[in-house]
């Protein structure tokens, strides 16, 4: 989804929890492509209330060492962004995608991807989806936590 598209999606519907998976076309072109990503999404949760978010990592590619260098590079980054942001009112967290099918860092296994080795396979879409709904649940149960405190505190 484009970037103008989604902020119209989001503004419209006003969300608490927000999980981030980026796209991965430029990144080896992008310089300061964490900083840009983590300040956009920082921006975002504040422009539009959001209580908690996660961020996603870059997806590997298979057989492409020098790109998964890169995105293994811009996820560290990524991670340490968001953990020397902690902020008590918001909540966002950095979440490696922690399958062995879907990390930069270690060997991938050619049948989690198309024969394009870009794009994941069946196999790597079931285990992105599980992925997924894993950061899905540590967002909602993060805004859960935080608004079940707020409430208290009333």
């Amino acid at each position: 989804m484009k970037q103008a598209a989604a902020e119209r999606r989001l503004r419209e519907y006003r969300p608490h929890v927000l999980v981030v998976m980026l796209g991965d076309n430029d990144v080896p072109r992008w310089s300061r492509v964490a900083d840009s990503i983590f300040y956009y999404c920082v921006s975002l949760q504040h422009q539009l209330g959001i209580t908690a978010m996660s961020i996603l990592s870059l997806l590997p590619r298979h057989g492409q060492a020098e790109y998964n260098r890169q995105a293994a590079f811009i996820n560290t980054r990524l991670q340490a962004l968001c953990h020397s942001a902690p902020s008590q009112d918001r909540f966002c967290e950095f979440q490696h995608l922690r399958s062995r099918a879907l990390s930069c860092t270690l060997p991938t296994d050619q049948k989690y991807f198309m024969p394009d080795k870009v794009h994941l396979s069946t196999s790597g879409n079931v285990n992105l989806y599980k992925q997924v709904k894993r950061a899905v649940r540590v967002v909602a149960y993060e805004y859960r936590r935080r608004h079940r405190h707020e409430s208290d505190t009333e």
